[in-house]
């Protein structure tokens, strides 16, 4: 089976639609589902006591079969409720065992006589791994539950501060970067430059082997291509290819709506995604450089962001939609570059993005899915937990913790099947980590990323699409973007947990 159009972004192809009258059912049955639970979890109960009325004092065992809450999941799991210790006046001991399955479900459910919970979520681990986990509600909005309240979003100022002169070469020492790893981004960054046309622009399709397998969209390949190149220190002010980045960023500005929008024209699934790289190309360049130019240009792609989002929190395919977890990541780190520059985004917009992480987190916050009714994925893993980092988590954080430690075990990297995409983001969430947990990932990506870029012409320089997961649909210059951004990790962004600078001050 062929890999979906959008999969290089994440993107899972929806279920097909159900029948208008299924359809309604459905709805009704999900929204009122917390109330169906309670009310089914009383009436057995009362079932209970009344089998303990029946039975007295002797050993009684009762078997349940219950199906995930949000009807997604065909596995039926098995609740054995023990009896033997009950009295006629309470339920003082209720256990629950899931029974074994090939897709690791785990049932989320803890049962308080003094009170019981009128709402549960099933929890999907890894993957890879089986998860231990522990209840929680559902949760809908970012305040509701007080492991997500945030006191305050930080400002993460300066955040592209690293990207040149002595202090990139002391960021690139302090966290292990090498010139293996400085010679591979040139090279890469020479083939890049390569590709650009004469009006400024990249495009996914080609002029190179290995081209996309999808619609063309330049404006996504122009911001892809740009973030790789601003991530190495070169802008329209300073670094080897001014002329170069300053056409790109004009080509770039001119594909911009007057409402804002930069994804007008492109395939549905790309439009957002298109406008949130294209803002956050900008936002960066204008961060480097200061150049009053083009702050409009941020502004208007800042505002259009908020406007859009969708009220979930996130953003999906279409401006106030529902929300997917690929999508809004990329969408929060264009806002928070566009924050650091001092551009406003208001915090309350931040703060529903958090609203939409919760639903989709599980295992408390140490794993996270693509949607609320999929199971967590590394990748998403990764997103969420940098989406939760620059959203105030604080880095002793259990679930951060425990969430990085996972990934490391049941999804490391591993340069013999790559994903580009986990690797960004995993590679971002373990270098803010820093400590042992970015040494464990760093050691072998430092080594092994570069061995997989192309050695010789034509395409010298580049990283190939074969044999890499989803992402010859998008092609070569798509794989090389996400491994630059994977070796200029150490100047790249500022670490958000510690300034590297000596007697400076984080924000």
């Amino acid at each position: 089976m062929k890999p979906s159009p959008m999969a290089y972004y994440g993107y899972v192809p929806p279920k097909p639609k159900r029948a208008p009258r299924r359809d309604a059912i459905f709805k009704f049955v999900r929204a009122r589902s917390a109330w169906f639970v309670s009310t089914g979890v009383h009436v057995v109960l009362l079932l209970v006591l009344a089998l303990i009325v029946v039975s007295g004092e002797g050993g009684t065992g009762l078997h349940l079969f219950t199906g995930d809450i949000d009807g997604d999941e065909s596995e039926l799991q098995l609740v054995a409720v023990d009896l033997a210790q009950a009295s006629a006046s309470a339920v003082e001991d209720v256990t629950m065992d899931v029974a074994p399955d090939d897709s690791h479900v785990e049932l989320l459910q803890n049962l308080v006589t003094s009170s019981i919970s009128n709402a549960f979520e099933s929890s999907e681990p890894l993957e890879s791994e089986a998860l231990s986990s522990t209840a929680r509600p559902v949760s809908t909005t970012d305040s509701s539950e007080s492991k997500n309240v945030l006191t305050g979003i930080p400002k993460h100022k300066g955040m592209t501060s690293g990207r040149s002169g002595s202090g990139r070469a002391m960021l690139l020492k302090k966290y292990g970067g090498t010139e293996q790893t400085e010679a591979a981004v040139r090279k890469g960054i020479e083939w890049l430059m390569k590709q650009q046309s004469t009006e400024g622009s990249w495009s996914f399709l080609g002029p190179y082997a290995g081209g996309a397998r999808f619609n063309e969209n330049q404006a996504a390949a122009t911001s892809m291509a740009l973030l790789a190149i601003l991530g190495a220190g070169h802008t329209h002010k300073s670094g080897d290819y001014r002329k170069e980045v300053e056409k790109a960023l004009k080509w770039l500005v001119n594909q911009q709506e007057k409402n804002g929008d930069f994804g007008l024209g492109t395939p549905r699934h790309h439009a957002l995604y298109t406008h949130a790289q294209a803002t956050l190309a900008l936002c960066e360049a204008y961060a480097m450089t200061d150049d009053s130019w083009l702050r409009p240009y941020c502004e208007r792609g800042v505002q259009y962001a908020l406007r859009s989002q969708g009220p979930e929190g996130g953003w999906r395919y279409e401006p106030k939609g529902d929300s997917d977890t690929s999508v809004t990541g990329w969408f929060l780190v264009a806002l928070i570059s566009a924050r650091a520059s001092e551009i406003e985004v208001p915090e309350a917009n931040l703060r529903r993005v958090s609203g939409w992480l919760n639903r989709v987190d599980r295992d408390s916050g140490a794993t996270y899915s693509y949607t609320e009714s999929m199971k967590s994925t590394p990748s998403m893993t990764a997103e969420g937990l940098l989406c939760r980092m620059y959203l105030g988590w604080e880095r002793s954080r259990p679930p951060l913790e425990i969430g990085a430690n996972r990934l490391l075990k049941s999804a490391p990297f591993n340069g013999y099947a790559p994903d580009y995409y986990y690797w960004y983001y995993a590679t971002q969430v373990m270098h803010h980590m820093g400590g042992k947990t970015w040494d464990k990932w760093n050691m072998p990506m430092r080594d092994q990323l570069p061995k997989l870029q192309i050695p010789q012409e034509p395409e010298l320089g580049s990283w190939p699409p074969e044999g890499a997961r989803f992402n010859q649909t998008a092609g070569r210059l798509y794989c090389t973007c996400m491994a630059l951004y994977c070796l200029e990790v150490y100047y790249r962004h500022m670490p958000i947990y510690e300034s590297p600078w000596p007697s400076a001050k984080t924000d």
